[in-house]
């Protein structure tokens, strides 16, 4: 083949890379899944602020019954007690989601950085190869056509990351597969010691455990969220869950601290909410 045509050829995959790279660089196709996701987080805040505030209307009719504990009041409570904790379980159900949404957005958020910058540098080097081949045309040219054809050729895709441990140990957990989840969690930990979501992945060990009535391994669990990640959102959490299965053990004094602790250093929180209404039943 005759340089120029090697020209003509090269000048033709470089437009190609052009239009591709302007059109992620543009953040289109990428940028809308992004979008999509925090919708679907929104939504799903949405949705928890408003279970939060039924149970909220819950307490408060509890409340109003606290006084009719003879008679039929007491069959009142009990079945606004059940409410409360159907409303507690589907609340954490949804914290799940949202965690998972948001690390879904942040890993996306991550790719798209790393691909802008690839795309970025090698439309660099197209550029740079480009004049040098306006330069000095002939055979040496025609040599850094062919090099330069081999380095902007597509990468095979990359292999699907350890971190999805993390998703498919929340799978897991849906799916009520406590003993597999927890194993998925305790890999993620191990390979991504660093990650944010690390302190995450140790509450929901940690629920595996309370949902197995393994309260003393729960308890072990949360305490590694709250003293070793203390300023991670999972802590509310763990306090809470923490203070429960101290309960579930009989040990209400500890319960009754740690719940307390929670109201004092998250007073605004749904946690604190569900605290308070807990203490009262520990009285």
């Amino acid at each position: 083949m005759k340089p120029i045509n090697k020209m003509i050829r090269f000048a033709c995959s470089a437009s190609i890379l052009l239009f591709s790279a302007s059109f992620i660089l543009g953040g289109c196709a990428p940028q809308a899944q992004i979008d999509m996701l925090d919708r679907n987080v929104s939504g799903l805040q949405v949705e928890t602020h408003r279970i939060g505030q039924e149970v909220e209307a819950l307490k408060k009719q509890m409340n109003q019954l606290q006084g009719q504990a003879e008679g039929g009041g007491g069959r009142s409570i009990a079945r606004l007690n059940a409410r409360i904790d159907g409303l507690e379980s589907e609340l954490m159900r949804l914290n799940g989601l949202v965690d998972q949404l948001k690390y879904n957005q942040e890993r996306e958020e991550s790719e798209l950085a790393q691909l802008k910058a690839e795309i970025q540098a090698t439309v660099e080097k197209v550029g740079k190869t480009t004049q040098q081949l306006v330069q000095r045309p002939g055979q040496e040219a025609s040599a850094k056509v062919v090099e330069t054809e081999k380095e902007v050729r597509p990468q095979p895709p990359k292999p699907q990351e350890p971190q999805d441990l993390y998703k498919e140990g929340l799978k897991l957990f849906k799916m009520k597969k406590y003993q597999d989840a927890k194993a998925a969690f305790r890999d993620f930990i191990k390979e991504h010691p660093n990650s944010p979501m690390v302190a995450n992945a140790h509450f929901w060990i940690g629920e595996c455990e309370y949902k197995q009535s393994r309260y003393e391994e729960a308890i072990l669990e949360y305490n590694k969220v709250i003293s070793k990640f203390p300023k991670s959102n999972k802590v509310p959490d763990a306090l809470l869950k923490q203070g429960f299965a101290f309960a579930r053990l009989g040990d209400r004094e500890s319960a009754r601290i740690l719940l307390k602790r929670l109201i004092k250093n998250y007073p605004r929180t749904p946690q604190a909410k569900a605290a308070k209404r807990q203490l009262k039943l520990l009285r």
